[in-house]
């Protein structure tokens, strides 16, 4: 039998609800068995969410999103910020809508979305480049340059729900190759645009591709951040599979510096991914990943992402799988600390990107059993769960985060192997 989808059955958070144990009996029994409820209730939650508003950022200077210290990201001009705040949100400019929410939904839950996905479709090929498949954080062309994390989500995200094809797909990952770094660069040498860059390390991705096909007003500095760095690599070799994406050959980058002057070079693709996976093994190291990353500021975050290259391509992945598991055990055994702390292992967000990783390196359901119950006592009675820290602007400390963000974590972490489509009850 063919599980019904939850936006067509209506679904309880009580054990005891008679509607659905009537309704349907083996599904009721298969929920109630395998402990469903919360995610399933999570996921009506994200349905009624889609339906009414979309799914949205919320922006707050609080890591734990405080309720009078929060505002839609819709109304961040309206809101009380200093005068750095507002200048850096108002280059954005002054209606702005973002598309990682709805990009994140697709790649994580896919096609259990149903009929649900179709706005998020629209939300994510918004954000595309017109020329070539990149896509952007802002819906508004003009807001902000595209970058390899959002195109990275998105073409695996629409993808999974068909809609973009191979080729489409094929070309996106070669987009992301390109944005691999023309050069090496120390810390000092990478300033750019009243910034500090960090580091720029020759063939690992960068954030923002710099190039010309951008206009100077959309340059934003080179730079790397393991999070996005693990999201494209995940991309690139997705679009190999999927999309006959060839991993041999050569590929030619250039970047656009500040002044105008203009870095090229020819890298082999193999030289791309070797620096990319030794890139990510690097801020795996135990000094390095506790911090969180430049746009991430949980390293939860990078630990689950980077989960995901060992879960989808272990062949390929194996030099991340030991480095991996022992960043996951520090950050499994790392006391919570409290609101104030991003990278809080007790919040919610954080909780539930520890337990995809977990799930994902293949730690058995029982160790995790204990973590899963908790992060069902702090669903909402809504069926949500809390708004937290899941991004940020890399040189302010405004968090971007909402409930629909956690619990879209919340519920893959509660599902775990299970789909909301299961072919296995009859």
């Amino acid at each position: 039998m063919h599980v019904p989808s939850a936006h067509h059955t209506p679904y309880s958070s009580s054990p005891e609800s008679t509607d659905m144990q009537d309704q349907h009996g083996d599904l009721s029994q298969y929920i109630q068995q395998h402990n469903l409820l919360a995610p399933l209730h999570g996921f009506r939650y994200l349905l009624h969410a889609i339906d009414t508003a979309g799914l949205q950022s919320e922006v707050s200077s609080h890591p734990d999103f405080p309720s009078g210290r929060t505002v839609s990201i819709r109304k961040i001009l309206q809101a009380q910020l200093s005068s750095q705040a507002r200048a850096k949100f108002s280059e954005f400019g002054t209606s702005l809508s973002e598309t990682f929410t709805a990009m994140m939904a697709l790649k994580l839950l896919g096609s259990a979305l149903g009929n649900a996905a179709t706005p998020l479709i629209r939300t994510a090929a918004s954000a595309r480049m017109q020329q070539v498949p990149r896509y952007r954080f802002f819906s508004r062309p003009e807001a902000l340059a595209p970058d390899i994390d959002c195109t990275a989500v998105s073409l695996v995200g629409l993808y999974d729900v068909g809609a973009i094809d191979r080729n489409e797909l094929r070309l996106g990952a070669e987009e992301l190759l390109r944005s691999a770094a023309a050069e090496s660069l120390s810390s000092g040498q990478n300033r750019a645009f009243g910034k500090e860059n960090g580091q720029l390390i020759h063939g690992v991705f960068k954030v923002y591709w710099d190039d010309d096909l951008l206009d100077r007003s959309e340059l934003r500095g080179c730079k790397h951040d393991p999070t996005c760095v693990a999201n494209a690599l995940h991309a690139v070799f997705f679009a190999a599979r999927h999309a006959g994406l060839r991993l041999h050959g050569v590929t030619r980058v250039v970047e656009v510096r500040e002044d105008g002057s203009r870095v090229t070079s020819t890298i082999d693709r193999r030289v791309i991914i070797e620096r990319n996976l030794a890139y990510l093994a690097s801020c795996l190291d135990r000094s390095t990943f506790a911090d969180g990353t430049r746009y991430y500021p949980s390293p939860d975050a990078f630990l689950c992402f980077a989960s995901e290259l060992v879960r989808d391509f272990p062949r390929e992945a194996e030099p991340l799988r030991g480095p991996l598991l022992e960043a996951l055990s520090v950050r499994w055994h790392t006391e919570n600390t409290d609101g104030n702390d991003p990278a809080n292992t007790g919040s919610p967000i954080n909780l539930a990107m520890r337990i995809v990783a977990a799930q994902n390196v293949g730690v058995r359901e029982s160790v995790l059993q204990s973590a899963k119950d908790t992060l069902r006592g702090m669903q909402c009675e809504s069926g949500a769960w809390a708004a937290g820290a899941f991004f940020k602007l890399g040189s302010m400390k405004y968090y971007f985060g909402s409930e629909a963000m956690t619990t879209i974590f919340a519920v893959r972490a509660l599902l775990g192997h299970h789909s909301l489509y299961d072919d296995s009850i009859q």
